[in-house]
């Protein structure tokens, strides 16, 4: 029995994990073994929607590279960052997709509210990744500046922190790839 755990887990980090970059970050593959026709669902708030929007085209591409010929299924427009968990557990109780992910941008401002906010979203989207078992992208900025959230967008001249929206795709495609090799994701849509 422990043997068979430890494989498991041996097999659970390998896949998920990936290889790590020079900054201690998992890097994705070049190619995941994904099905081609993956069904992946986005959720995307339309508060700092100039930072969304970049995080959205930087996860289409990633889909793109990493699963070529697959296409985003559906997105699901909400306000702002506090509706992501509502939009995200409607599609994943649907059964129609592999995975969900969802972009927002949380700016920190003269109070304590983007914390709140980025506490409640964080574990909303994950109790509905662990009570639905579909994995769930947290690609959420919480920065301290809006020169922060450009960077971490992909904005042309920023600094250059690359696009958490493509990171936070890559994340949902290892993990589907991670679980179906465990035998724990099943797919129920057509």
């Amino acid at each position: 029995m422990l043997s068979t755990i430890a494989k498991l887990a041996e097999g659970v980090h390998a896949s998920m994990i990936g290889p790590m970059s020079s900054e201690g970050r998992s890097s994705a593959p070049k190619q995941l073994e994904v099905p081609a026709d993956v069904r992946i669902g986005v959720v995307v708030s339309g508060y700092y929607a100039q930072i969304t929007s970049r995080l959205r085209e930087g996860a289409v591409r990633e889909l793109a590279r990493l699963v070529p010929g697959a296409e985003v299924s559906e997105i699901v427009d909400v306000p702002g960052c506090f509706e992501l968990t509502v939009a995200a557990s409607v599609l994943a109780h649907s059964g129609r997709f592999d995975g969900v992910v969802s972009w927002g941008c949380l700016v920190k401002g003269e109070t304590s509210h983007d914390r709140y906010i980025a506490q409640a979203v964080a574990n909303g989207l994950t109790q509905v990744a662990v009570e639905t078992r579909v994995p769930i992208g947290f690609g959420v900025l919480t920065v301290d500046s809006i020169e922060q959230a450009h960077a971490r967008s992909g904005a042309a001249g920023s600094a250059g922190k690359g696009n958490k929206g493509a990171e936070a795709m890559g994340a949902v495609l290892q993990t589907i790839v991670s679980l179906r090799s465990v035998g724990q994701l099943q797919r129920s849509h057509p």
